[in-house]
């Protein structure tokens, strides 16, 4: 049976048709009556999206005077719940709580309040509870707890801290007029969430960067114990130096297509002749390119969890990422990093150590857009998880784009220089954006070769 399960899991072909074809309320039952690190990882009855954006939503509404009790209680506790966050989202818990940490050290939220957080059960949420329970006042990973607090944090807001970057959003549509709206007949006897318009999540991640360069020296995503004794026996004499390499395997977010392992072999040789062991992270299977080249298989390693990917972050000198959520392991704790073959030109990483090496569009014309086109169309696009439009076709980073960006950001670690007139040309595209605001840079050889688009 576990056979039989790995070789599902491997295949990308079935793995694609079974979630085309089999719901997905029926794949994780069939996964949770079979994957004992799966039950682990997830409760039997999950939150339901009915439940989420419409009874919930219901209950905050024509029930409040049952949730007011509550309300007063926590009120007086000086409680507070963190709120609008992808809690299965390795990407979005890192940076978002990160955000969170940092507006206590900024002294934006007050430091003697109690703050809470209940999060849906996933790997990213359980792990997270067991890494930074102490910094909180309650971290619990439960879909029954975050189910009964749903609706009284939808109606009461003002317990709530609001770390959230996406659009998803807990605040319901002018539920204190929702009686004279019925009314009028103006809106519907269920009453609704808004999602947070794009603009404002834009306008979010540009105040988190913000906040980034005014806490230099303060990374509170990394782990306060020594690394795990699991970890330590996985890595063995790598643990003394090594690096990480993360690829992705499909097209999705800020990857326009899917990662060609040859393009990182050249950054390899270069990383093992600088004494570096190498270690291949993420949960994507490891591609033939990198079987033979001695690298550490953590991605498949039956141990990997979200807690051993921070130790792991965080013991690390170097990272060579997919433009995913995982380049926010090694940006909130300062690691040299490269972010490689994302189209989103419009929003790259924070930090001050990484390099990002993109991925081009070419337009209708066959010929590659320029800078701000590409920046243009992710923002005209809106939905920033969907891959850009079939007609444009990708120009993926070559292997030597690459290796000169792991150059350069290694460079940036051993003696720090200001970005060059280029890069800063670059960032200037879009005043205001993260882009603007970023402490990141594109990569001084790839911005040379194409100086021409911006």
């Amino acid at each position: 049976m576990t056979d039989m399960i790995d070789w599902l899991r491997k295949n990308k072909q079935v793995k694609e048709m079974i979630r085309t074809l089999v719901p997905g309320f029926i794949i994780h039952l069939l996964r949770f009556t079979i994957e004992q690190k799966y039950r682990s990882n997830h409760s039997f009855l999950r939150v339901p999206k009915l439940y989420v954006n419409r009874i919930a939503p219901s209950v905050a509404v024509y029930l409040s005077w049952i949730l007011w009790p509550a309300y007063i209680v926590m009120k007086k506790s000086r409680l507070k719940f963190l709120i609008n966050n992808i809690s299965d989202s390795l990407g979005h818990v890192v940076c978002e709580l990160d955000w969170f940490f940092r507006r206590i050290e900024a002294e934006e939220l007050p430091r003697d309040q109690r703050y809470a957080v209940v999060w849906p059960r996933s790997e990213v949420s359980r792990y997270a509870a067991k890494v930074y329970r102490d910094r909180f006042y309650a971290f619990i990973a439960s879909d029954l707890i975050y189910c009964m607090l749903l609706p009284l944090v939808m109606r009461y807001t003002d317990i709530t801290v609001d770390c959230g970057i996406s659009i998803f959003n807990l605040k319901l549509q002018e539920h204190q007029n929702i009686k004279e709206s019925i009314i009028a007949g103006r809106n519907r006897l269920i009453p609704r969430l808004s999602p947070r318009p794009y603009a404002d999540v834009w306008d979010r991640i540009a105040v988190y960067y913000n906040l980034r360069v005014r806490t230099h020296g303060f990374y509170p995503m990394k782990p306060i114990s020594a690394m795990s004794a699991d970890l330590l026996d996985f890595l063995g004499d790598a643990a003394e130096k090594y690096a990480v390499v993360q690829i992705k395997t499909f097209a999705v977010n800020a990857t326009a297509v899917a990662t060609d392992p040859s393009t990182y072999l050249e950054a390899i040789d270069f990383l093992k002749n600088k004494e570096y062991d190498i270690v291949f992270a993420g949960r994507e299977e490891m591609p033939e390119a990198f079987q033979s080249l001695g690298i550490l298989n953590y991605a498949e390693w039956d141990k990997a969890n979200f807690r051993y990917d921070l130790e792991l972050i965080a013991g690390s000198g170097f990272v060579l990422s997919s433009g995913s959520g995982f380049t926010m392991l090694a940006d909130t704790m300062d690691i040299p990093l490269v972010a490689s073959n994302s189209w989103h030109l419009a929003v790259l990483q924070p930090g001050r150590f990484c390099v990002t090496v993109p991925t081009l569009l070419h337009g209708e014309n066959g010929k590659l857009m320029r800078f701000r086109d590409q920046i243009d169309l992710f923002y005209t696009r809106g939905e920033s998880n969907s891959p850009p439009p079939k007609s444009m076709k990708p120009r993926v980073a070559t292997s030597d784009e690459i290796l000169e960006g792991v150059k350069e950001a290694l460079s940036l670690k051993e003696c720090f220089r200001n970005p060059s007139n280029l890069q800063n040309q670059f960032k200037a595209l879009r005043s205001g954006s993260p882009l603007f605001v970023a402490e990141s840079r594109i990569s001084q050889h790839f911005i040379e070769r194409f100086k021409d688009l911006l």
